[in-house]
């Protein structure tokens, strides 16, 4: 894996926003570089991503 983090995720909804597509999708799975902290931006702030026990 090449990534700091993969979601992998299913989409719930598609909404059509002019001549694009929004996808809504829940979040299935998570994987992390286990030495990296990834981020995720969310709300105009960032956000560490962390495994669930």
């Amino acid at each position: 894996m090449d990534a700091l983090a993969v979601l992998d995720c299913e989409v719930v909804q598609e909404r059509r926003v002019g001549q694009h597509s929004a996808f809504f999708c829940e979040v299935k799975n998570v994987r992390l570089q286990p030495s990296r902290r990834p981020l995720v931006h969310f709300d105009r702030a960032f956000y560490a991503v962390q495994p669930v026990q």
